[in-house]
């Protein structure tokens, strides 16, 4: 079957939130209907063709390359004149000053744009469609990408030209009644464009189209056929049916609402998919029956006729690789590789190889010339594969960049990824690890199999990354490099929210509704999952139907993190440019993402800022202030007060290791020299931690014996000795098939790769009988079984492997990070406060430094700068003005440059910036920053709205700010408090410690911190602190059960969708990680809140999972207001009180209250208890019943774990969360105790939990 019509006016998704149909998915359409080729005509982009050239490639249909243009009058013009705003604003009359402006622009058409189509008939059409295209962002992009009719024609050689759709300047002229406008434009295209010019003509449903397509045929007349007719459907998604979710693509992205009758929307019938030619030509004869069947059929073959005369091609070749020229000394005469020879040279002085040879000598007793050997060796390996591979020239551009950033004092990262595996980037520079020294493979970096360019990361510190970008755009053009773009999709969280939003669900309920969808999960995995989300579906069918179909289409355009592209050519000759808005400027960017750079055979250069960098340069310039000059590279790895704070786990602040699953993976580890830094960076990765990985080494390391039982480590101890025994790390897995079995360097690579991306056992299993017979012909003495376990634990391990180079180069940072805290604390923790953005992690970091010793004080309008400062007198760091919540960069920068003030009327004169306002004053007020001269704070804040209003009419005296006479002012702990709502560092004392100071009265648990440091933890303990991080997800996220399906059973009985999560606790003490699954029904109102609240909890402690588990939760500041307010506690703020259980029931008689009081013991294994029912968990039994495990807290405050089984259904509606109860317990043969037979009695009534009726 073959379609003889060629669909050239298409839009997909990478029209951004208009087109709502994939490209895959128009060309499959395509293909199946026997179309020779398809055409895209993004609005202002050219963002797909890399996408475009590689599915219309294997669907065997010609791609068309094409843009629909936004045109105007002028693109050079972007904006009024300085004249033209103030005569606006001048005259704005009612107007805002921003109205006033967008009506000045309305009357001079600088916002005016149309639409044109524009296809790359040749080669060379296809250039100037780039920098048609490029020019459009680059040099006329004005709200949008926009070229003018001059540079059109400017660039108009070997493309084919339409008269567009109806928003084109020639159909809108016409359809504004200005004919002679129309036919002027369409003449000045027809004199540059002669026969590449066709009419489009489009058949939809409308009165304007029918006008516009009747000016073709006016049009065709007047150039006497010439110019032909050239049909095309506007087509905005695939499928007819698809016109809903298209709407509703809309509202997302113009934020409209479906409800909103005035909504924008496509005009005319919603017909604009993908016809095929019968289609289009039953349209045209429905609803233009003004155009003849001979008309109709030119204008359709005429599709055709442009797909075969179409000769513009794409060529991918990842492995071309455009390098720019690298600058030498005339000396080399273009000899990259004498050059790089030459450098090495050098490097080999200023790395003191000599020296690193004779410290490893000693260390291994071998002799000196036995290593420097070594080294010349591993060089002369190196230097050969750059040679024959001729990546000479790429390590020579990355090493002027480094070069660069030595010179300029910009802190450099030690390595990263592989690269720091070669001796030829540790002697240029590029890293700062020696790979001899820590054993690291350059094979693994440059495979012998590896035929495309390496990548090396580069690591810089953050905030002078620009500095970098600018060295490389003037050192090889601006025209020549670029950074790379992105495009985010419509997650399924987003997609959801969106929709949603679109039909008017409340921000809540749609807060709720996304929380159930688990990070990097589908719609259709959760939906499968979660009974919230499968009620949304039966409530709004509708919803979920749009989610699910947009799910994963093009959203927000965006910048890569690191990536930047350099060309030995202008870029836009070779790819489309763009721009993207990147604080205040815009950012040069190729419209291709990183693969499509690539495929488009460009260099990738990753150039990363990392603020672990930033901080270790700023510690050590302070601490050359002193007189001590530090090179981090020259630092000794074997320091002992440094590795022995790596075995305190003295994290905080550390890079890589300040983390909770750092310090789970390490509890017990006694660090004895750096290699276990890398060791337990390699092992602190999610994929290490879920196979086990992680958990084989402790036991291992706890048994140092039990590795060496294995079957096969005869053969593979000179591999696996340095961790136990266990393949962890890439290099392992291909010195195992190249020393054990022996594959060559390049095949061992390639298993390694087809193990690390489980391309599927039967890949693997292809190549277990190669590898088997490989160890039996390498080492006869090896049994077989022995062998085929290896082969089984590589590929069961040698998945998760991590990357030693990669390890080692973090934990050289990590090194240094706990280097300069445990030598150089102060300056370290100044730097680190410096750096950081985040004011829950700032509180973390003060609160260490505190424990530490380090006096960290609040900021002070007298003595703050805009960042954190060190006070010389005291040696204390003082709090920045900038990180009070409410007083902006302005306000901090017009302090400092004030300072010092000597009362509120000096620093109200002088302080003068737009950012002082009244608000900045307030919060400075609140955080205490004023010190002595605010005598009443409560007072001022109270008044400081009367004052600005004096103000206004006169200059403030300080009699202004005198309170009368017995004015009431805070008291100490509500000052503090107060302070702590603005500043990450509001006090001294930890802001915890304060609420706990001022309920000394009414909290008399004693708080625990990590009880998993005890030899033997507790069962239970109480844990508190300050909320810094909520983590909220549904149980069964991203998890899978063998395979297949889950039964409802098994569903239930795992608790699949139930809502949980972490708080994480920070105090003086520490910092403590607390899961919620089940107290969220319980605590709703806390679990809603999240951050910033001080809470203490009640929680079991898991020692073999280490986990805790809250049981009840109280909030301090709730707790505070109740005392204050008068109002009776909760039974939960009575346990934290002291009280006991059955304390809270009036019993009537004192001999009853004491029974309550203890536990009742019937026969040998039954108790009867009285307490609070606390963490209810609904759970279901293996035959699918109800059941439901809870605690009771029954006297001494001790919580008793309880099964519930067949009663449940009963009793469910009596046990609730804070209900008070008496019951029999038995004790279970397993663990914890059974809800025994006899009635249970509620003597106060507990909670219903949320959304639950009883």
């Amino acid at each position: 079957m073959s379609d003889d019509f060629v669909h050239l006016h298409t839009h997909s998704d990478h029209s951004k939130l208009d087109g709502c149909g994939r490209v895959k998915d128009y060309v499959a359409v395509a293909a199946e209907r026997g179309s020779p080729a398809i055409g895209f005509s993004e609005h202002g982009t050219m963002r797909g063709i890399h996408e475009l050239t590689k599915v219309a490639a294997e669907a065997d249909v010609k791609p068309i390359y094409g843009i629909e243009f936004y045109v105007c009058d002028d693109m050079a013009r972007r904006g009024l004149t300085d004249n033209q705003k103030e005569e606006a604003v001048s005259d704005k009359g009612k107007l805002t000053k921003k109205e006033a402006l967008r009506a000045a622009e309305d009357r001079e058409g600088i916002r005016k744009r149309w639409h044109l189509t524009v296809w790359a008939k040749t080669q060379e059409g296809l250039r100037n469609l780039y920098k048609l295209s490029s020019k459009a962002w680059l040099d006329g992009y004005y709200y949008r990408p926009r070229i003018d009719l001059d540079a059109l024609e400017a660039h108009g050689d070997g493309l084919t030209v339409a008269t567009g759709c109806l928003g084109s300047p020639i159909n809108n002229a016409v359809l504004d009644g200005q004919v002679r406008q129309a036919e002027t434009i369409a003449d000045r295209l027809y004199e540059r464009f002669k026969e590449d010019l066709w009419l489009e003509v489009m058949p939809h449903d409308m009165d304007e189209q029918r006008t516009a397509n009747r000016f073709a045929l006016d049009l065709r007349e007047r150039y006497s056929g010439k110019v032909r007719l050239l049909a095309t459907q506007d087509a905005h998604y695939v499928d007819s049916g698809d016109w809903q979710h298209h709407e509703v693509l809309l509202c997302i992205g113009t934020g409209g609402r479906m409800s909103d009758p005035d909504r924008f929307k496509f005009p005319g019938p919603p017909d604009y998919y993908f016809k095929d030619r019968a289609a289009m030509e039953e349209s045209f004869t429905r609803s233009h029956g003004f155009m003849s069947a001979e008309l109709v059929k030119e204008a359709l073959d005429s599709t055709m006729e442009i797909g075969e005369a179409a000769s513009a091609t794409i060529t991918l070749d990842r492995f071309k690789c455009l390098l720019p020229p690298v600058d030498m000394p005339e000396k080399y005469n273009g000899d990259d590789f004498g050059y790089l020879y030459d450098l090495c040279k050098l490097g080999w002085k200023w790395r003191e190889i000599s020296g690193r040879a004779s410290l490893r000598a000693d260390a291994l007793g071998l002799p000196k010339s036995e290593v420097v050997t070594e080294y010349a060796q591993r060089l002369a390996r190196e230097l050969a594969t750059l040679r024959d591979r001729k990546i000479a020239p790429y390590f020579l551009l990355v090493r002027d960049i480094y070069e660069f950033a030595r010179r300029q004092e910009i802190a450099c990262g030690p390595g990263r990824g592989s690269s720091a595996g070669s001796l030829v980037a540790f002697l240029l520079g590029i890293t700062a690890v020696d790979p001899i020294e820590h054993g690291l493979m350059f094979e693994r970096f440059i495979s012998p199999a590896r035929v495309d360019m390496p990548d090396i990361d580069m690591d810089f510190e953050d905030v002078r990354r620009e500095e970098i970008l600018e060295y490389v755009r003037s050192k090889y053009g601006h025209e020549q490099v670029s950074q790379i773009s992105t495009m985010g999709q419509l997650s399924a969280r987003q997609c959801i929210d969106d929709v949603c939003r679109v039909y008017d669900l409340p921000y809540m309920e749609r807060k709720s509704l996304t929380s159930e969808v688990g990070a990097g999960e589908t719609i259709d995995v959760a939906l499968d999952r979660s009974p919230v989300l499968k009620k949304l579906a039966a409530s709004h069918p509708y919803i979920m139907d749009h989610a699910l179909a947009l799910e994963g289409m093009n959203k927000t355009p965006g910048i890569h993190a690191a990536g930047v592209v350099t060309s030995p050519v202008p870029l836009m000759d070779v790819a489309p440019l763009e721009t993207r808005e990147h604080k205040k400027k815009r950012i040069v960017v190729t419209a291709l993402d990183m693969y499509g750079v690539a495929d488009f055979g460009l260099l990738k250069l990753d150039i990363l800022g990392l603020r672990t960098m930033t901080v270790v340069r700023m510690a050590t310039e302070r601490i050359a202030e002193g007189g001590e000059v530090i090179d981090m590279e020259k630092v000794p790895l074997d320091d002992a007060a440094t590795l022995q704070a790596f075995t305190n786990q003295d994290y905080v602040g550390v890079f890589q290791f300040d983390s909770v699953s750092a310090t789970k993976v390490s509890r017990g580890a006694e660090f004895k020299s750096f290699n276990d830094i890398a060791i337990y960076n390699a092992l602190n990765r999610p994929g290490t931690t879920r196979s086990g990985l992680a958990e084989e080494y402790s036991r291992r390391r706890d048994d140092p014996g039990s590795y060496e039982d294995a079957s096969y480590h005869e053969w593979t101890k000179h591999i696996t000795g340095e961790t136990l025994g266990i393949i962890l790390y890439q290099e392992q897995v291909i010195r195992v098939l190249t020393d054990v079995a022996g594959y060559n360097a390049g095949d061992a690579d390639e298993l390694r790769r087809t193990i690390g991306k489980s391309l599927g056992a039967d890949e693997i299993r292809k190549e277990a009988g190669k590898f088997v017979a490989g160890a039996l012909q390498t080492h006869p003495d090896m049994p077989q079984d022995a062998a085929e376990q290896l082969m089984e634990d590589i590929t069961q391990f040698g998945a998760y492997g991590f990357n030693r180079s990669h390890a080692v180069a973090y934990g050289l940072i990590s090194y240094w990070c706990q280097w300069l805290k445990v030598h150089h604390p102060l300056a370290f923790y100044w730097a680190l406060l410096c750096a950081e953005t985040s004011v829950d992690t700032m509180k973390r970091y003060v609160a260490d430094a505190r424990a530490g010793g380090i006096r960290v004080v609040p900021a002070d309008v007298n003595r703050s700068g805009s960042s954190f400062t060190i006070d010389e007198e005291d040696g204390s760091i003082v709090g920045s003005l900038e990180d009070l919540k409410g007083v902006g960069p302005a306000a901090a920068s017009a302090i400092e440059a004030a300072q010092p003030f000597a009362d509120m009327v000096d620093f109200i004169a002088r302080s003068r910036s737009r950012g002082t306002n009244r608000k900045a004053i307030s919060v400075l007020i609140k955080a205490g920053a004023f010190r002595d001269m605010v005598p009443n704070a409560k007072w001022l804040i109270e008044n400081l709205e009367g004052l600005w209003k004096i103000k206004a009419k006169r200059p403030l005296t300080m009699k202004d700010f005198t309170p009368p006479e017995g004015a009431e002012d805070y008291d100490a702990e509500d000052r503090l408090l107060l302070a702590s709502e603005v500043s990450p560092i509001a006090a001294e004392d930890d802001p915890f410690d304060l609420y706990l100071g001022s309920l000394s009265d009414d909290v008399s648990v004693e708080l625990a911190h990590d009880p998993f440091a005890d030899e033997e933890p507790p069962a239970y303990c109480w844990v508190g602190g300050i909320v810094v991080d909520v983590s909220l997800f549904s149980v069964g996220t991203g998890d899978v059960w063998e395979g297949r399906k889950m039964t409802s059973i098994e569903k239930a009985r795992s608790e699949w969708g139930k809502r949980t999560g972490t708080f994480t606790f920070t105090s003086s003490l520490g910092t403590d990680r607390v899961r919620i699954d089940d107290v969220s029904a319980q605590h709703p109102e806390i679990i809603q809140v999240g951050k910033g609240q001080p809470l203490i909890a009640y929680v079991s402690v898991d020692k073999q999972r280490e986990t805790l588990r809250a049981i009840v939760i109280v909030n301090l500041a709730t707790l505070r207001a109740t005392l204050r307010s008068g109002e009776d506690p909760s039974v939960w703020d009575a346990l934290l009180a002291g009280r006991e259980p059955a304390e809270l029931v009036d019993w009537g008689s004192k001999a009853e209250r004491r029974r309550r009081m203890s536990v009742q013991r019937i026969g040998a294994s039954s108790l009867r208890v009285t307490g609070i029912v606390a963490a209810v968990r609904e759970k279901v039994t293996r035959s699918g019943s109800p059941m439901a495990i809870f605690h009771i807290i029954g006297p001494g405050r001790t919580p008793r774990l309880v099964f519930c089984f067949d009663e449940w259904v009963e009793y469910r509606k009596h046990l609730l969360p804070g209900a008070v109860v008496s019951m029999v317990i038995m004790k279970s043969a397993r663990s914890g105790w059974i809800l025994g037979r006899g009635p249970v009695r509620v003597h106060l009534r507990g909670t219903v939990p949320e959304n639950e009726d009883h």
